[in-house]
């Protein structure tokens, strides 16, 4: 009888482990591209998200992510016809302004193959990319271009695969639920109104704020409600000194006063800090918003989640959701893609 009890208890050992391998197995990695770093993450069987690859690219990358921001800012469609800004005139573009030669590409998938052998190697077994996370501001062609790239050399399924930046973010912190928002189970998001406050701070000190309604599946991201600083000089302690700090809150406080209407403020949910600066550079920005926002807006502060990885655990938590939620499973895109237009 003792027998058979320790050969059931070992039986039920056996099948828990079986059953955890697979929860653990069955998602994949969520890899982010940075403007300087390659980051990824996956979600384990615990629903843990855990950062495992860390990878500054080269030169050659870094300048590449610049140029894409570069050129979507001087690309348009008008009437219908793509156009590049020259000067400050619009002129047809040439056929070459469409895309971007195969070594760009080849480059990214390089970095990508990177990802997925180092995650590989730390889990001791083969995973898969299925989520990308893109930076915010580039133009449909750019998209396009990491978007595609991505599909060709990864186990993406469809291209919407790839998500933006914020609402990367966002997702890190679980923030895409009726009750992640307060709101009742079973609402419906796109007809509440929740705002994210987003401050993201790059190595070469510049500073990115936006201010976003949000949705389950995207955040629409205004121009009009964004502003950027460059706080290089006080983040690497050159200015040393208090009007440093002083200058960076009250660049924040102005944000707050002009971009933040009190419509806004009222629906405001979060304030999440991001970025793939220093921890010193990061405790220096998370000091500097903390003075500078409402007290009543103080507890909405979210940087908990390490802030050089907090793009990759959003990724990693879609690849999880696009495997949980039916919705992600067909090739129609038209509910996921809110934020910026090429149209002028």
């Amino acid at each position: 009888m003792v027998e058979c009890l320790e050969l059931v208890t070992l039986l039920c050992l056996v099948l828990q482990l079986v059953v955890c391998s697979v929860a653990s197995n069955g998602y994949p990695l969520g890899v982010n591209l940075g403007p300087t770093y390659i980051t990824a993450a996956y979600v384990n069987g615990d629903d843990q998200a855990i950062p495992l690859v860390k990878i500054e690219g080269p030169s050659a990358y870094q300048e590449h992510m610049k140029q894409l921001l570069a050129d979507s800012a001087r690309r348009a469609y008008i009437a219908g016809r793509l156009h590049i800004k020259e000067d400050d005139t619009w002129v047809p573009a040439p056929e070459s302004a469409l895309s971007y030669p195969s070594d760009k590409a080849d480059l990214i998938t390089s970095l990508l193959q990177q990802a997925q052998d180092q995650a590989a190697q730390y889990l001791h077994r083969p995973i898969n990319i299925t989520a990308l996370g893109i930076p915010v501001g580039l133009d449909s062609i750019a998209e396009y271009h990491l978007k595609h790239t991505a599909l060709e050399a990864t186990s993406m399924q469809f291209i919407w695969h790839a998500s933006r930046y914020l609402d990367a973010v966002r997702r890190a912190y679980g923030l895409n639920t009726c009750a992640a928002f307060g709101h009742p189970e079973g609402c419906i998001l796109l007809n509440e109104d929740n705002c994210i406050f987003f401050v993201d701070l790059n190595c070469d000190g510049l500073v990115n704020l936006w201010v976003s309604y949000v949705a389950d599946y995207a955040v629409d991201i205004n121009e009009e409600q964004h502003a950027t600083y460059n706080m290089s000089a006080y983040a690497h302690g050159e200015g040393g000194g208090q009007s440093d700090s002083q200058e960076l809150s009250e660049f924040f406080q102005k944000f707050i006063e002009k971009k933040i209407p009190s419509s806004m403020g009222e629906d405001l949910r979060a304030v999440i800090l991001s970025g793939e600066a220093s921890e010193t550079e990061m405790f220096a920005l998370e000091q500097a918003v903390y003075h500078a926002l409402p007290e009543n807006w103080r507890s909405l502060l979210r940087a908990e989640i390490d802030p050089f990885y907090v793009a990759a655990i959003g990724t990693a938590r879609r690849a999880k959701l696009q495997l949980d939620d039916p919705a992600f499973q067909r090739e129609d895109d038209n509910l996921f893609d809110l934020g910026g237009h090429d149209e002028l």
